[in-house]
């Protein structure tokens, strides 16, 4: 193939949305890191003759900016198939009720995308849109709003590993202050999104909550993260009040029929056993990770749920039933 055409292709691929930009020196850094080897003149000669054909804008700025305008269509080749745009259309739905605006509106032009490739196949996207729901059985929190210019920031600052200035609005300490942080990685849970990195002349790992973030912006110096820091132990035990203990325990409670009867098409695990106690109960027995989703789940069913086993987990969950009871006690 011409390689004019594959550097043209490369470089519409390393053109930002506006309001970003680059210039033609990280366009041909860039293009460098792809293998293609050229010069300034010939990238602004390119760029010049793709903005005769595709929505592309510059500034007048030194160096010049340039970018793809913010509502050009997203290109895919090739196109979405059918399959492929509907598990688009179904992403949407569930990100909706879990990622905030800020976070959605950047992957808006692949939605788009997806609903025009529906829309060429006879299935447009907004009738599509109303056979579609996407529902979960726990308790939807509204996701905090984040800015967009701290989360550019901040998906930059994990992409170049840079270090962070951010001024940081504390729930605990009530006060907002500036700090140097080392980021290292970003954990969503829930509806709520973090950045977990070490603070400036600090060894200990943490976590900020990005829509608690005011400002931030890069700073120079070397970024620095714990030495055999693993991600998924930190989560595991328990930074973000989720525990999950590489132990497994041999689960055993009794169930009201009518709700047990959703285990036999998506059991537990895999050596869960179902046993019909009579009276409207039934009995199951499965091995399972000590999590607090779990207990979660557990507790969900109130008293149409009783846990038998192990017996660790019986006796936190009787001292939780009998401070309820407390709570609940009726005054005479």
């Amino acid at each position: 193939m011409n390689k004019t055409i594959l550097r043209q292709w490369a470089m519409l691929r390393l053109l930002p949305r506006f309001p970003r930009k680059t210039s033609v020196g990280e366009l041909m850094s860039g293009l460098a890191r792809l293998g293609f080897d050229t010069t300034t003149r010939t990238i602004q000669r390119d760029l010049n003759v793709l903005a005769l054909s595709f929505p592309l804008l510059s500034d007048d700025a030194k160096p010049q900016g340039w970018s793809w305008a913010a509502d050009a269509p997203q290109l895919s080749l090739p196109n979405y198939d059918q399959q492929s745009a509907m598990g688009f259309l179904v992403a949407r739905l569930h990100l909706k009720q879990i990622l905030p605006q800020s976070i959605s509106s950047y992957l808006q032009p692949w939605f788009d995308a997806a609903g025009h490739a529906l829309a060429g196949l006879g299935m447009p996207a907004q009738a599509l849109a109303k056979k579609i729901r996407v529902e979960s059985r726990a308790l939807s929190l509204m996701p905090p709003d984040i800015k967009g210019y701290v989360l550019e920031m901040v998906y930059d600052s994990l992409i170049h590993e840079r270090c962070l200035e951010v001024t940081y609005s504390s729930r605990s300490a009530q006060a907002v202050k500036d700090y140097i942080v080392h980021p290292i990685a970003l954990v969503v849970v829930d509806s709520v999104s973090y950045l977990v990195a070490i603070f400036d002349k600090h060894t200990d790992v943490r976590h900020l909550a990005l829509h608690r973030i005011e400002k931030a912006m890069p700073v120079n110096g070397e970024r620095r993260i714990p030495d055999g820091f693993d991600l998924d132990a930190y989560i595991a035990k328990g930074s973000f009040g989720l525990l999950r203990e590489s132990t497994i325990m041999s689960l055993q409670f009794r169930m009201k029929t009518q709700w047990a009867a959703h285990l036999v098409e998506t059991p537990i695990g895999i050596d869960q056993t179902m046993n019909d106690l009579g009276n409207g109960w039934t009995q199951v027995s499965v091995s399972v990770p000590n999590t607090s989703q779990l207990r979660w789940w557990l507790r969900g069913f109130g008293p149409d749920v009783v846990v038998e086993g192990p017996d660790s987990l019986v006796s936190e969950f009787r001292a939780e039933s009998h401070e309820l009871a407390i709570h609940y006690a009726i005054n005479n």
